[in-house]
């Protein structure tokens, strides 16, 4: 059975851009920088995991992903780096509820941004969101 082949890439920029607008970071060269806060390093493997979903292997490479930003922060992450990154953002979806809800909501702003006409869904006779956008400082459980 032959598959077909996925030919469009999104840009890194406005995954990127998703990613630090959900998290709510001011400066994207922020998760890119070399730390190993968990907060940090969690945002930063988020982008690795959408890059990677939202790009074909057969275009864009494990490394060209983790040498996104390597001209502004002055290092590059390998692709074993981007590898795990993945494998432990699918291995949160598998278990965790909220990372799926994470996930579905990261995406809806990466889908805004690539449609500039972008309206939401309509459902009953109102317009509204298919779910309610909520940033990450929301969502943390207190106590």
């Amino acid at each position: 059975m032959k598959y077909k082949r996925q030919k469009e890439t999104t840009d890194f920029s406005i995954i990127a851009d998703a990613v630090c607008e959900y998290f709510e970071v001011n400066d994207k060269i922020d998760i890119f920088k070399q730390t190993r806060k968990r907060e940090v390093i969690t945002q930063r493997q988020w982008f690795h995991y959408f890059a990677r979903l939202l790009n074909p292997e057969h275009i864009i490479s494990y490394s060209s992903i983790g040498a996104y930003y390597s001209d502004l922060t002055g290092h590059a992450f390998d692709h074993a780096t981007v590898l795990h990154s993945v494998i432990k953002i699918k291995g949160f979806l598998d278990v965790s509820k909220h990372d799926a809800l994470i996930k579905s909501e990261i995406l809806y702003i990466i889908k805004r941004r690539l449609d500039i006409n972008f309206k939401p869904p309509l459902i009953g006779n109102c317009i509204t969101q298919p779910f309610s956008i909520k940033k990450y400082s929301e969502l943390k459980i207190n106590g």
